[in-house]
């Protein structure tokens, strides 16, 4: 395995299960901060195994990496889960509302029966937000890869030759 791939890998699994789990997704509303907690801890340990300096380009390759890997995972979980919770976000939400204002959450309650899809447009609509969802944390996860290589690289790049005396 590339000496990429692995850190790549470790950020991936990490950004893809939890931007997939209900409830603990949630994160990613505040600027995607899954992906880019899983871009940042891939190039992090990408720099600690490296045996030299490494740029922001290295940094950024192992956070598109890792955030492809994570994308992966991310479509693979997140589309059954959201499927299989969908009735129960909508109930959580309708008791939610109903503690805020009770006329309120039955209009939501109303609106959200009357937007009730067939099973089909369902998972063509969830397979639809689910590949943005995995493009956009794949691009977060970028920017964590260049956030950690000014972070933890405290190695300098070796100066050029020396300039010869005149």
């Amino acid at each position: 395995m590339s000496e990429k791939m692995r850190p790549a890998l470790i950020g991936g699994v990490l950004l893809g299960v939890l931007s997939a789990i209900p409830i603990i997704n949630l994160a990613n509303i505040c600027c995607c901060l899954w992906a880019v907690i899983g871009g940042l801890i891939a190039s992090y340990l990408y720099i600690k195994r490296s045996a030299g300096p490494v740029s922001p380009g290295d940094g950024a390759l192992v956070g598109l990496w890792a955030g492809a890997i994570g994308a992966v995972i991310y479509l693979v979980l997140g589309i059954p889960l959201s499927l299989l919770f969908r009735e129960t976000f909508n109930l959580f939400f309708v008791r939610l509302m109903s503690n805020v204002d009770p006329m309120q959450a039955e209009l939501l309650r109303q609106q959200i029966e009357a937007q009730s899809r067939s099973f089909g447009e369902t998972l063509l609509l969830s397979t639809l937000f689910a590949l943005i969802g995995a493009i956009i944390l794949a691009i977060f996860s970028v920017l964590g890869g260049l956030i950690a290589v000014p972070l933890f690289e405290k190695r300098r790049a070796p100066a050029g030759p020396p300039s010869s005396p005149q």
